[in-house]
């Protein structure tokens, strides 16, 4: 029973350290965006686009690795942490030096040289942040990844302000994102004296080339993940410039924003699937709902999305970010791939297939490139966004291509129901807005309401398969 509580209480822990990162980071972007012009904006963004994309070589996979081996063996974790932790200095030192270096060969106005310098900067100490946190996930000390993120994202966000409205200058934010960082590292260390966890370093070149050779195969998802989800604003830069990279970012981070729905309704559903792995048929009965389930909440938000566009771009951010409209206007059918692409990519992992899941990631990173390297020439931030949908369009055939020869043949859903469904979707919020409000809040929670009676009506759920799901997902 308390190792029960445990999981229950880790899990929580867990969910709330991502759900405040996320939210957090997306007020963020708002701030900075709204108090920002674009090409400040873009300046900002290319600059933790670039260092990430740095810090994911410099890392290559240890963060993950650490994570497993501390959970294996922690009553051996004051032998193992120092050769691990002298191995991660090393690499945010060497990341730090790499990111100030090759900037200078890219031929960047010396405000966004100095924009990187700082970027790195407060990378390198996010990565050593990383590092305590999965100390604390491997010692399953949920609670302290979650209390330090509260301290992090708390900092940062009076920080941003304190930038934003006293200094007005992008490279004040660098700044306040580099201290609240640098706080967060400081709070780690504290913890770990008082739980007598070492902070000791030692220089192991032996243990260190096997810590590396044991972390490639995470270090080569990261990476593959990295060109996959991020490589389009740093294309957008070296061919158009970091103001079309604050159009398209602007945009794309509302999507991502998004993204926490279908990963908290996955987050919960993964344990049941996984639970189900030797029993197909249960397992195909809970695929085909979670299908269902998203193509339904999918349906919805890029419907809202797409239609509301105009109206989004000029709450968030002012009409200064107008040119990102069509952008989103574009991603928001990347949604409904997203969300729907999400279910076979996750009934993978819960079969043991996380290899195959690599390999359509690797995929997906070459056809993006391709795309993203033919048409971002062309037609700029616009090219980026189609290279974005048509990527997203072929991973999730592929996913529901690699599982249908799995024998899970079901698409979840009756194609003319979910047009249906769509239908009232649109006539609904086109009406409301044209004859009753335009309030785009008020308005939004009366479609939401329609589209939950229009389920009933068409009887996509039916009240059995609700209570049914809902006690699969409460069983322990």
């Amino acid at each position: 029973m308390s190792e029960n509580r445990n999981i229950v209480k880790n899990t929580f822990f867990l969910f709330l350290t991502n759900f405040l990162s996320m939210f957090s980071g997306f007020i963020i972007t708002i701030l900075i965006a709204r108090n920002s012009l674009p090409i400040d904006y873009g300046n900002f963004t290319f600059a933790q686009s670039y260092a990430n994309l740095l810090l994911i070589v410099a890392d290559f996979g240890l963060s993950t690795l650490i994570v497993v081996d501390i959970a294996r063996n922690k009553d051996k974790l004051n032998e193992y942490l120092p050769h691990v932790y002298g191995f991660k200095l090393f690499l945010s030192i060497l990341f730090l030096v790499s990111n100030c270096i090759i900037i200078n060969f890219m031929h960047y106005d010396k405000n966004v040289v100095y924009l990187v310098y700082l970027t790195g900067a407060a990378y390198m100490f996010n990565s050593l942040f990383a590092f305590y946190c999965n100390v604390f996930r491997g010692l399953e000390m949920m609670q302290y990844e979650t209390y330090l993120n509260i301290l992090l994202q708390s900092l940062l966000i009076i920080l941003c302000l304190v930038a934003l409205y006293m200094f007005k200058n992008i490279m004040y934010v660098a700044i306040a994102y580099l201290l609240a960082r640098l706080a967060a590292v400081i709070a780690s260390i504290i913890i770990f004296k008082k739980k007598n966890i070492t902070s000791a370093f030692t220089i192991e070149l032996d243990k260190w080339n096997r810590l590396f050779r044991r972390a490639m195969p995470f270090g080569f998802h990261q990476l593959f993940s990295f060109i996959y989800f991020q490589i389009d604003a740093l294309l957008i830069s070296q061919f158009k410039g970091n103001e079309s990279v604050g159009y398209y970012q602007s945009a794309t981070r509302l999507i991502i924003a998004l993204m926490i729905v279908t990963d908290t309704i996955m987050g919960v559903m993964m344990p049941v699937m996984s639970r189900y792995h030797d029993s197909k048929d249960k397992l195909k009965s809970m695929y085909d709902k979670c299908l269902k389930l998203m193509w339904i909440v999918s349906v919805f938000f890029a419907a809202e999305t797409f239609l509301n566009s105009k109206q989004i771009i000029r709450i968030l951010y002012k009409t200064k970010y107008d040119n990102a409209i069509p952008i989103l206007m574009i991603l928001s059918f990347v949604v409904v791939l997203r969300f729907v692409g999400n279910v076979p990519a996750i009934l993978l992992t819960s079969v043991d297939k996380q290899k195959v899941r690599f390999y359509i990631v690797v995929i997906g990173s070459i056809i993006n490139v391709s795309f993203n390297l033919l048409l971002i020439p062309k037609y700029d931030y616009i090219g980026a966004a189609y290279a974005s949908l048509i990527t997203n369009f072929i991973l999730c055939v592929i996913h529901f291509y690699v599982v249908y020869k799995m024998d899970y043949k079901s698409i979840g859903i009756n194609i003319l129901k979910l047009i249906m469904f769509a239908a009232v979707i649109v006539v609904s919020d086109i009406a409301i807005k044209n004859y009753i409000l335009s309030n785009i809040f008020i308005k939004g929670m009366i479609v939401l309401v329609i589209a939950c009676i229009a389920c009933f009506a068409l009887k996509i759920f039916s009240r059995e398969e609700l209570v049914n799901t809902y006690n699969e997902v409460k069983r322990k």
